[in-house]
C-alpha cells in the first residue's frame, strides 16, 4: 500500500515500495 510504512530489519520505518 503507498503511502504505508513498514519495519526493516534494523527496527527502522521504511517506505513500502509500491
Amino acid at each position: 500500500p503507498s503511502g504505508d510504512k513498514a519495519i526493516d530489519d534494523n527496527g527502522g520505518a521504511m517506505a513500502v515500495k509500491q
